[in-house]
């Protein structure tokens, strides 16, 4: 083609012209003839879409996607479209909008056409659409409570893995340790010992290729960027970036090919030891519904949506406490009174540590650590809010604009834990506060990432006081539009 068109330029200048013009005639026509009932939204071109101006407008503002879609939305409104090469993204931007797309049954399909399926080999419960969806949700919630979440047996595996992190942090102890490198270590072996039925040393050469591999996937996910990994037409422009982000999800999906032939060898159906094996067991009574690729999906998938999150929020929170010592004083404050200092915090003392409460809310929706929920897609024609939303439509939650929406929260940029306590003293949780999303796609994790927050943040803070380090440079302020950067931190002993 390439030596075709040397010979003969001027030929294919004009087929390649007349294509182009006849594609823009033949789109200008149709949007002519039927006028759109979309949301507004910027400018569609033909075939680009709204790109060339996003892209633009992005760049002109300065702003990070969550606030600029936020200034978006102060334009066209709460529920808008944007057009991405042909794709339309119809982005919602607060509470009410959210809450009514994602409770109808027909929008909370997936994207088919994401990489983790296609590397991973298989839709896990966050991937998955359907009846697939539906048996997997349902057994992935009923295996959590079987496994013990919400009981002794379960809040025992988080109470352990936090002794050993805060072994960890005593080795640093009066000097600076890195938050980054230490919570995705007891993070993840939370969830090893959850899917797999053990838990490994810090030091482990597999459990450190583990985290080395969630690692580098979730660095090559931001550079490359999500719509890259979703949007049809992106998966005919390969990228270097793309096909290593490709061969690492596939290095993920190897190793946990690895554990999960490892319990095919000692499987007993009638005695279940973790995730892995329940999962097995249901496969062989789905009568093909689930395959081992749905088992691989699920698997990584609780790496991701839990290790991930939960780390990063804690991530967040030493950084709240290292940049608002007031807050820290006060929850040490009511942990030494309620708790004393003769054991550790369990979540049963929950309800008498209102202000520790509120503050582990606040980081939730200060750093709004899922910045936007998860893809959902229309899987046929709807009406929404008084639109029309066509079959295949994408629709983005910002759920970092509904936890700094003016509206909700009074001086959503500053961080005060006390506005989730009413005059009673009591903790208030308005419905707006939906760090795991909301409606028919809600994190099913959500309760086993509540538990360990909890017992992480105050058996931390328990035990030390987080102070910034000695001659480091001032820690910036920023807010959740902006990841959070790397930093240090000095863990002093309490007692």
């Amino acid at each position: 083609m390439i030596s075709l068109f040397l010979y003969y330029p001027t030929s294919f200048t004009y087929i390649f012209t007349f294509i182009v013009f006849a594609l823009t005639i033949y789109w200008w026509n149709k949007h002519q003839r039927e006028p759109s009932r979309l949301p507004p939204g910027p400018f569609s071109w033909p075939i680009v879409g709204s790109l060339p101006s996003i892209v633009v407008q992005l760049y002109r503002s300065g702003l990070r996607l969550p606030a600029f879609l936020q200034q978006m939305g102060r334009q066209f409104g709460p529920i808008f479209t944007v057009n991405i090469c042909g794709v339309n993204i119809i982005v919602l931007g607060d509470y009410a909008r959210i809450k009514e797309a994602f409770q109808h049954p027909n929008l909370s399909d997936r994207p088919t056409n994401n990489l983790g399926t296609k590397y991973v080999g298989g839709d896990g419960v966050g991937l998955s659409s359907g009846d697939i969806w539906k048996r997997q949700r349902k057994f992935t919630l009923t295996t959590f409570r079987n496994l013990g979440l919400g009981k002794a047996s379960f809040e025992s595996i988080m109470i352990t893995e936090c002794q050993e992190l805060a072994k960890e942090i005593t080795r640093h102890v009066n000097d600076a340790f890195s938050p980054q490198i230490l919570f995705p270590n007891a993070s993840a072996n939370v969830i090893c010992s959850f899917a797999f039925g053990r838990r490994y040393e810090y030091t482990d050469v597999e459990f450190q290729f583990l985290l080395n591999s969630i690692d580098k996937i979730d660095q090559r996910i931001r550079e490359v960027g999500g719509l890259q990994l979703l949007l049809p037409i992106f998966k005919y422009i390969p990228t270097r970036r793309r096909q290593q982000l490709g061969k690492d999800l596939t290095e993920l999906a190897q190793f946990v090919d690895k554990i999960v032939e490892e319990h095919k060898v000692n499987f007993d159906p009638e005695n279940p030891k973790d995730y892995i094996d329940i999962f097995m067991k249901e496969i062989q009574s789905s009568g093909g519904l689930l395959t081992y690729g749905n088992l691989r999906g699920t698997v990584t998938g609780l790496f991701f949506a839990g290790a991930g999150t939960t780390s990063n929020t804690m991530r967040w929170a030493i950084y709240c406490m290292l940049k608002y010592p007031d807050v820290q004083m006060a929850v040490q404050a009511e942990l030494d009174e309620v708790i004393g200092h003769e054991r550790m915090p369990i979540m049963s003392d929950k309800d008498s540590l209102p202000f520790t409460m509120t503050t582990i809310l606040e980081i939730h929706r200060f750093g709004s650590t899922a910045r936007f929920g998860p893809m959902h897609v229309a899987s046929c024609d709807v009406e929404l809010c008084g639109y029309h939303i066509p079959k295949g439509s994408y629709l983005l939650s910002s759920l970092w604009a509904v936890h700094h929406d003016p509206n909700i929260w009074t001086d959503p940029e500053e961080f005060k834990p006390e506005r989730f306590l009413n005059r009673d003293g009591k903790v208030t949780r308005p419905a707006e506060h939906i760090p795991f999303s909301i409606g028919r796609r809600v994190c099913p994790g959500e309760s086993m990432a509540k538990i360990q927050i909890f017992i992480f943040f105050t058996n931390l803070l328990h035990r030390f006081t987080f102070i910034y380090p000695d001659g480091a440079e001032p820690l910036p302020n920023i807010d959740g539009a902006q990841p959070i950067p790397e930093f240090l931190a000095t863990a002093i002993p309490r007692f």
